[in-house]
């Protein structure tokens, strides 16, 4: 195995706009949706070589993933965050019950997000660094399928289609359960992104299909959204071992949920206890060929 200081990272700090961005040889900036943008960032952009950047209004954040996938060489591992959310590695603000900790835009500089070598030797085979569970109080069907069920029953269709472990991932992580690690951020090996990519990406060409069929155009960032629980599909459904990381938001608002610690307590309490025991679950089967 390859030491930790020694492995080629890139961890893609996904930007649509100009920002504040992660300046280090591990992390990479690019814009995502460039084809289509009317502001030059003077960065990276997702729109060369093999590329759907001009799908970015459904895409958002995987435009630039999927660049990734398909064009960088020689990788060893890989990650995806935003131009305001980092993985906080050195835990620099501690909260209960609190996976998103908020800095202002000026505490960048003095805000620690080096990635320790240990961190990486954990990333093996089976292993994924993904972002501290957030909770719902809903299964997150609902949580999705409440603004456009049209564009999620496309993606259930498509992974009914697939494997009998995906289907019950979905049914597991979906249909039954109100909390996820949100925001498509992770790490992990190539060779594990290459397949999860291989395996998302596959799912939304057969969905999207099946929308550009649908008399209802789809939702802007739709698959963006999707994807998010989409992520805890795949790894759930894979049996990773996985280590969860609280992300640090640079931003000068925080929500009254950030802010009030009882509320945060009762969030997490309604989605661990009352959501699997009395929400409504939604299960798929798989389709027999």
């Amino acid at each position: 195995m390859i030491s930790g200081s020694k492995k080629n990272v890139k961890i893609l700090i996904v930007c649509h706009k100009a920002g504040i961005m992660g300046h280090s040889d591990s992390y990479l900036p690019i814009h995502a949706g460039r084809a289509l943008a009317k502001e030059e960032l003077g960065i990276l952009g997702d729109d060369s070589g093999d590329n759907i950047s001009i799908k970015n209004p459904i895409y958002c954040e995987l435009t630039a993933m999927y660049w990734a996938w398909k064009n960088l060489k020689g990788v060893d591992v890989i990650g995806l965050a935003h131009y305001r959310r980092y993985f906080d590695f050195h835990h620099q603000c501690r909260g209960v019950f609190q996976p998103v900790k908020h800095f202002g835009f000026n505490s960048f500089d003095s805000v620690d997000l080096s990635i320790p070598p240990a961190i990486i030797d954990q990333i093996q085979d089976g292993t994924a660094l993904v972002a501290s569970k957030q909770w719902f109080a809903q299964p997150l069907f609902r949580y999705y399928g409440k603004s456009n069920l049209a564009d999620l029953i496309a993606i259930e269709e498509a992974i009914k289609s697939g494997q009998q472990r995906y289907v019950e991932a979905y049914n597991h992580v979906v249909g039954s359960r109100g909390c996820m690690s949100p925001y498509n951020m992770f790490i992990m090996t190539w060779r594990d992104f290459d397949a999860y990519c291989s395996w998302l990406f596959a799912v939304f060409s057969q969905a999207e299909r099946a929308i550009g069929r649908s008399p209802s155009p789809p939702r802007p960032r739709c698959f963006g959204y999707i994807a998010e629980f989409l992520l805890n599909v795949y790894l759930y459904a894979h049996k990773f071992h996985l280590l969860h990381n609280d992300i640090i938001y640079f931003g000068d608002q925080r929500s009254y949920a950030d802010r009030n610690l009882f509320k945060r307590i009762g969030h997490r309490l309604w989605a661990q206890i009352v959501v699997p025991l009395f929400r409504k679950h939604r299960q798929i089967e798989v389709v027999l060929h």
